[in-house]
């Protein structure tokens, strides 16, 4: 009886070991290839666009931190190097009369283009809703809108009490330290290949 349920736990053991193996053999298959920092910088650096507001190390900032190079990295809602959503693509698609595929953000410079395109529609949004605002908030306030949607941080500036305490608890954990991987991955952009 006691072999029995031995090579009953080994056999369970066994099967939960080449199952995690499996799962994590997907996992970097579904991810696609690993650029480097550098190739990252360069892909960025190379689509930046003619005319706009939008800094290349920030596009690098944003692509290093949804998806640490990652040209197949997917979540939930969002897809690429960059990390891109269905709604943020059928925004800019319609806004800038592009067509670009879901499935066209593994391509990384597409993933690259298609990020400047959102970061400078959500820059165009900030600047509409109070023209005063130099460019380093409404940046700012277009990268919190990049992660966290634009609605819920119109609704976090009108609605939240004006004391430093709830300002802090009423946006999400994952928001804040997405500011703080910007921040660190600007720095080591233009420190590093500017």
């Amino acid at each position: 009886m006691i072999k029995k349920i031995f090579f009953s736990c080994v056999t369970l053991l066994i099967a939960c070991l080449i199952i995690f193996l499996a799962q994590k053999a997907l996992t970097k298959i579904s991810r696609g290839e690993k650029l480097d920092p550098m190739q990252v910088y360069y892909i960025c650096q190379k689509n930046k666009p003619q005319t706009g507001n939008i800094p290349e190390e920030l596009i690098f900032s944003i692509a290093m931190t949804e998806s640490s190079g990652y040209i197949k990295a997917r979540t939930e809602y969002a897809y690429g190097l960059t990390g891109l959503s269905r709604i943020a693509l059928r925004e800019i698609n319609a806004e800038f009369k592009m067509n670009i595929q879901y499935s066209d953000l593994e391509n990384p410079e597409t993933a690259v283009i298609a990020s400047y395109a959102y970061m400078q529609s959500l820059y165009n949004r900030w600047k509409n809703i109070n023209q005063s605002m130099d460019d380093y908030t409404v940046l700012q306030l277009s990268v919190i809108s990049y992660v966290w949607g634009i609605g819920n941080t119109i609704k976090w500036l009108n609605n939240t009490n004006t004391s430093n305490r709830y300002i802090d608890e009423a946006i999400p954990q994952d928001a804040k330290d997405y500011l703080y991987n910007i921040s660190f991955w600007s720095f080591y952009g233009k420190k590093n290949f500017d």
